[in-house]
């Protein structure tokens, strides 16, 4: 277990607060929820905005993304809601993947990063 420290006071944490051995003592802060732009037909993607601190970061996901969360076809005609019902989980899958490969300007959520997260489809 690692103790954080806080800027150039020292203050600690203690010893409640641990820090996984992967991030190598950093902390990394999840993307968080900002607007909804909507559905791209001609490119299949719904896109959204998330924040990184006080930077916005384009995000999209594909359209096969919700085949497989709601295990049928695509309803195109109803894309905002459909992107609500599953706007934790598709946002989730975003942040982590935002992690994992640095900090780019754009994000786009491919239905094999979705897999790689929760294995393989029940149904």
């Amino acid at each position: 277990m690692r103790v954080l420290e806080l800027g150039s006071t020292g203050a600690r944490l203690g010893s409640y607060c641990s820090v996984p051995p992967a991030t190598d003592g950093l902390l990394k802060m999840p993307l968080t929820r900002d607007k909804i732009i909507g559905s791209d037909p001609k490119s299949m993607v719904y896109r959204f905005v998330m924040m990184d601190g006080n930077r916005p970061i384009v995000c999209s996901v594909s359209n096969a993304v919700f085949n497989y969360l709601e295990k049928t076809p695509y309803p195109t005609r109803n894309a905002d809601a459909l992107f609500l019902r599953w706007r934790e989980t598709i946002e989730k899958a975003t942040s982590d993947k935002f992690d994992s490969v640095g900090s780019p300007d754009d994000i786009h959520l491919f239905l094999k990063d979705l897999k790689r997260r929760r294995g393989p489809a029940s149904g």
